[in-house]
């Protein structure tokens, strides 16, 4: 905080408001008077003259304001820097696809003795999921030969219920019970038997 001095304010006056300023958030008048070695009710009428709180409150303010543009400078570099970062790391994807590609294709073209299609067909899928992930595209859907799975996992969800379960689904529906405007939220768990799975 920077105070600037007032048309009509002495340099006496102004030099006790800088010290005002300068004792931080555990400022009072009081401690001003003694640091001055003037009585309280002076300090008072100098504070009140020259609109000190009025003053310090702008102050503040100006500081909150340029915090707060740093900051949102720093973010706004911070992002730029993520954004070019990404951007060179998508040009090497992009141009590694176009390699792999490249050389699949170069193995493709060479007379069957000397060249292993399978090789070629891992660069294309290689090639093929780099340049997708790279320009953000959706995957291909053949062609994984193996390297994706083609069935869905199956996921089994068990649950185990201790003492502190069992009070939360206590205070739970002692609270729906008292606010019947409330209604339970499903969640696909709702008929759970004693030993935790889904019962049918």
């Amino acid at each position: 905080m920077t105070p600037t001095q007032l048309p009509d304010e002495s340099a006496r006056a102004f030099a006790a408001f800088k010290r005002y300023v300068e004792m931080g958030h555990k400022r009072s008048l009081v401690k001003l008077g003694r640091k001055l070695g003037i009585s309280r009710q002076a300090v008072e009428q100098l504070s009140k003259r020259y609109h000190w709180q009025k003053r310090l409150r702008e102050l503040e303010l100006e500081d909150c304001k340029r915090a707060v543009k740093a900051d949102e400078q720093a973010k706004l570099d911070a992002a730029k820097q993520l954004e070019a970062e990404r951007s060179e790391f998508r040009r090497r994807a992009i141009a590694a696809s176009r390699r792999a590609t490249e050389r699949a294709l170069q193995i493709l073209e060479q007379p069957l003795g000397r060249s292993r299609p399978s090789d070629a067909a891992r660069l294309l899928v290689a090639g093929d999921a780099i340049g997708r992930a790279a320009l953000e595209l959706t995957a291909s859907g053949g062609g994984s030969f193996g390297l994706n799975p083609t069935a869905q996992p199956i996921i089994r969800v068990v649950l185990h219920r201790d003492a502190q379960s069992e009070q939360l689904k206590k205070n739970e529906d002692e609270f729906l019970r008292q606010h019947p405007e409330f209604r339970r939220p499903r969640n696909g768990l709702e008929n759970v038997n004693e030993t935790g799975l889904a019962a049918d």
